[in-house]
């Protein structure tokens, strides 16, 4: 179930030309299952043109039913 899908406001650096917000995608599994997450600048940021800056990079969490946290990699296993 898709419970949130908006724009990551402030992710974008500063500048005329920065690298551009990210978004924010929230999932809930309501059952068990699998999952593949096909995402970008994870390690290296989005660049900025003609002196803008770059933004943040952007990060996939997985959050359990019981609260524990989990940042996935590349690979969850």
């Amino acid at each position: 179930m898709l419970e949130e899908f908006s724009i990551r406001q402030g992710s974008g650096g500063e500048g005329e030309f920065r690298g551009g917000n990210g978004v924010v995608r929230k999932f809930r599994f309501l059952k068990d299952m699998g999952a593949a997450i096909l995402s970008s600048h994870r390690k290296l940021p989005p660049f900025g043109l003609k002196g803008g800056m770059p933004g943040k990079c952007g990060k996939n969490t997985l959050i359990h039913r019981d609260g524990s946290v989990i940042e996935v990699g590349d690979r969850l296993n």
